[in-house]
């Protein structure tokens, strides 16, 4: 089920209905994850950061407006929103309680996809963690490193962040750099 983010909401709790929108074929190609690898599904994509879910969920945030308006965007045009478990568990440590329960209801309800990832694949995430954490100056968290990893797997490189310093250093394995919204 697509949902719609209302554009009247005032609190976090009324932001979703189910959306009437129909597609439109975009800027990017999400590729299908394990089970088809070769097919392609045209349609906008975004993967969603911490740092902007901690925006939009949490109290008196300045760049709330910026993100709910690229939250109503994606569902009028349906976009494919991704994030991973790592910045699901940053942003509720960062929001206060009842933030936190209407984060996870949201993405209960379907809201964005949460993408999920084998054991094994902390391996790749150490590697990119180890790769782009320049001591003293700069750390790529675990947070991060799980974005870049998805990006790789779907080809999606628009993403959602207030970290746009560490996200233009971010380059995937062919050199594609993201594109921060």
């Amino acid at each position: 089920m697509r949902f719609k983010w209302k554009k009247s909401a005032q609190s976090t709790k009324s932001l979703l209905k189910p959306s009437k929108a129909k597609s439109n074929p975009t800027k990017q190609t999400l590729r299908a994850s394990s089970c088809c690898k070769n097919s392609k599904i045209n349609m906008a994509a975004a993967l969603i950061d911490a740092s902007a879910l901690v925006a939009i969920f949490g109290k008196a945030q300045p760049m709330a407006a910026h993100f709910k308006d690229l939250m109503r965007q994606a569902s009028d045009e349906q976009w494919s929103l991704s994030t991973t478990w790592p910045c699901v568990t940053e942003a509720c440590y960062l929001v206060s309680p009842p933030q936190r329960y209407t984060l996870l209801r949201w993405l209960a309800a379907g809201a964005i996809a949460v993408y999920p990832f084998v054991q094994e694949e902390l391996t790749s995430f150490a590697d990119l963690m180890h790769q782009y954490t320049q001591a003293p100056r700069t750390e790529m968290d675990l947070a991060d490193a799980s974005l870049v990893w998805l990006a790789e797997q779907t080809g999606v490189t628009s993403v959602m962040t207030l970290d746009k310093r560490d996200f233009y250093r971010y380059r995937l394995n062919d050199g594609r750099t993201f594109d921060i919204l």
